[in-house]
């Protein structure tokens, strides 16, 4: 199951939030890999495509368990980068 949506509805200085949550979702299958167990926690501050963002997931066997996303929903224009 995925469920998305926004934080805030207007853009201000190119920045739109969005939240995406992951519940009980596949990842990959097996013949790509096992993920056994894994927990994420990610900050990414710096401007950038999609940025600031905030990831925080749990992964067992190769499900996504519990995953949190939040992100600026805004491409950066090239003369930004």
């Amino acid at each position: 199951m995925v469920l998305h949506g926004l934080i805030n509805k207007e853009v201000k200085n190119n920045v739109q939030m969005g939240w995406e949550l992951e519940l009980f979702k596949s990842m990959r299958s097996l013949d790509d890999g096992l993920s056994v167990f894994e927990i994420k926690c990610d900050f990414s501050w710096y401007n950038g495509d999609h940025q600031p963002s905030y990831e925080f997931s749990l992964v067992m066997f190769n499900y996504t368990i519990f995953g949190l996303t939040i992100y600026n929903t805004q491409h950066i224009k090239e003369d930004d980068a």
